[in-house]
């Protein structure tokens, strides 16, 4: 057993529930001290819990398999796009159906990653459905109108002193984007503080967005106004060959297929 893996599954037995060789424990590398030491994010999985997943899956008549997460995907597309010079950085907000995560990356390394469940894309659903009194599909659909009709969209607005009810629709849209918008800065400052306080850093780099919720209309200027650094929408397909038709297809959607590009790469790699 390798010394970095021992020596972390000596540190972990205080905080896993149970036995530490029920878990396997894993130590991908963060960062290289000048003084020869190395920064390490250990972490274990529950050997029981992943069969029982596995089980559970083979059940339901469907084949598990096993993928890389997306933080690690997101990686390789930004390794593949952008490169890595010299004391760069970059942070990458990806909105995700379910959760979204704030990630920084440098020369190729994971630096730092957070959760961030609240600014996902069914929380602006269950957002829209509440302040409209919609069905949760009304709300979904009524999100898909506003991604994609940028120039009839009321422009997000603080909210009033009338209550919810008594505003029109258009008003309650922009009440709740605006909401939003608001709640996705502050997760945003959050992860950057936590960053900068963790590796004692002046700033995380710049900020690249993606996912479903990152062509929203207006957000981009928005959160360039407020944070006052350059903000860019990660653009999966920038160094891919694609065909015309290809091109035509992908380009007013192409911000919903970066974890999956990342997971193409990746397979390109694999042995």
């Amino acid at each position: 057993m390798p010394a970095r893996i021992a020596a972390a599954r000596w540190s972990l037995r205080d905080y896993v529930d149970g036995d530490i060789d029920d878990y396997a424990v894993r130590t991908p590398p963060l960062q290289a001290r000048p003084e020869g030491s190395l920064s390490v994010v250990a972490y274990a999985i529950k050997r029981e819990a992943v069969a029982r997943q596995c089980a559970l899956i083979r059940q339901l008549g469907l084949v598990p398999i096993t993928i890389e997460p997306s933080a690690v995907s997101l990686l390789r597309l930004c390794d593949y796009t952008y490169g890595w010079r010299t004391a760069e950085r970059y942070a990458l907000l990806d909105f995700g159906t379910k959760v979204s995560a704030f990630t920084v990356m440098e020369r190729g390394t994971l630096l730092f990653s957070r959760p961030l469940s609240g600014i996902c894309e069914q929380a602006l659903v269950k957002l829209l459905s509440r302040n409209l009194d919609l069905t949760l599909p009304e709300a979904s659909d009524r999100l898909w109108h506003y991604r994609n009709q940028a120039t009839a969209n009321p422009s997000p607005a603080p909210a009033t002193d009338a209550s919810m009810s008594k505003l029109d629709p258009d008003s309650r849209v922009a009440v709740t984007m605006h909401h939003y918008f608001s709640q996705i800065l502050l997760e945003i400052e959050r992860s950057i503080d936590a960053f900068c306080m963790m590796f004692q850093a002046e700033t995380a780099g710049p900020l690249y967005i993606t996912g479903g919720a990152s062509y929203l209309p207006k957000l981009l200027p928005y959160l360039t106004s407020e944070l006052h650094t350059p903000i860019y929408p990660l653009n999966p397909f920038e160094h891919f060959r694609l065909g015309d038709r290809q091109h035509t297809l992908l380009s007013p959607i192409f911000y919903l297929f970066a974890v999956s590009a990342g997971l193409a790469l990746l397979a390109q790699e694999a042995p």
